[in-house]
């Protein structure tokens, strides 16, 4: 696997132009929303956003059954084994009811959009087995009304460049990996402190996790990127500087700056 380290997005755009790769093969990687809503605003090639929704916001044992079941119904290429609720259930679940719920997600199918709520809740009651509550019901319509919001549900077109948050990427994989937002304060999420030269991160292992969920997304190649210029948390334009992630032991010479 190739690591670089680009200091400015036009040269990352430059570099995937040169590329035999489609866009879909390509995911850009960020650390928040806030960071994910600026880079949508700006970014020239076309591209399809994931997002934490509202789904993945109350991330209940409802609304992650949900997502995959929304996944199901509207992309082919997933099947029912990656439904993690009926996988999880295959051992508690009697052999009729098993059967049961696998027709009734096959079914899903060729259910119309009108009366997916009722066939996501049927489906939902029985692996379950109880019902679930109005903001669980409430959120899967907003979604369903949504084209934008369903976007994410549907299957990638090879022509569009694949945005994201760091969070959303875990258990994808693409041939090459952008990953964005490796400014130090920005990512590990840093807070001033009493001494300066003590950096006080809010928390260090979890970010560290996530920069390696990150890096671990790319087949082929991985792209650290930070910008000379940040916006702080109240939207000020200040100096950048490289991420401490990228100033780790053990990492020189890993990557090409």
């Amino acid at each position: 696997m190739l690591f670089c380290h680009f200091a400015c997005f036009k040269t990352i755009v430059s570099y995937l132009k040169r590329t035999d790769y489609s866009l879909s093969d390509i995911a850009v990687l960020v650390r928040t929303n806030r960071s994910l809503d600026y880079l949508t605003r700006h970014l020239k090639l076309p591209f399809r956003v994931y997002k934490d929704d509202i789904l993945s916001s109350i991330n209940s044992k409802y609304t992650r059954l949900y997502s995959d079941l929304l996944k199901y119904y509207f992309d082919s290429s997933v099947l029912i084994s990656d439904i993690l609720e009926f996988s999880n259930s295959r051992d508690s679940l009697t052999k009729s009811k098993l059967n049961l719920v696998r027709k009734k997600i096959i079914e899903l199918r060729s259910t119309y959009v009108n009366d997916l709520i009722l066939a996501i809740q049927e489906i939902s009651f029985i692996l379950i087995g109880e019902v679930s509550g109005e903001k669980d019901i409430e959120a899967l319509y907003q979604i369903l009304s949504n084209e934008e919001e369903l976007k994410q549900y549907k299957p990638k077109i090879s022509n569009e460049l694949q945005v994201m948050t760091l969070h959303k990427s875990k258990g994808l994989e693409f041939e090459i990996v952008i990953h964005l937002d490796l400014c130090e304060w920005i990512f590990p999420l840093r807070r001033p402190s009493d001494d300066f030269n003590k950096p006080h991160y809010i928390d260090w292992d979890q970010d560290l996790n996530l920069h390696y969920v990150g890096i671990t997304r790319a087949k082929k190649a991985c792209i650290l990127a930070y910008s000379s210029r940040r916006l702080n948390s109240s939207g000020y334009n200040k100096l950048g500087e490289p991420s401490s992630l990228l100033k780790l032991e053990g990492l020189s010479g890993l990557y090409l700056q």
